[in-house]
């Protein structure tokens, strides 16, 4: 599996004592031009964003546009 590039801006809200009350994130994932498993690597990813805590309030928001480059592997055709 390839690495995305991905753009993150995140905010995070914390009490005085340090507790996280809030966490908003907006993402724009890079599928590059094969974008089959650009889906998958979406979900991953707005999973991820959270952490492994417990977030009262949470606003993930992810946009991964189309491809914008073109497929380079060779592929069987007619000649």
């Amino acid at each position: 599996m390839r690495h995305h590039p991905i753009a993150l801006e995140v905010t995070t809200g914390l009490r005085a004592d340090g507790t996280i009350v809030g966490r908003q994130a907006r993402m724009t994932l890079d599928t590059g031009a094969y974008c089959g498993q650009g889906p998958f690597i979406a979900e991953i990813a707005t999973f991820v964003a959270a952490g492994p805590y417990r977030i009262p309030h949470l606003d993930i928001g992810l946009v991964s546009p189309g491809p914008s480059r073109a497929a380079t592997t060779p592929s069987a055709g007619r000649a």
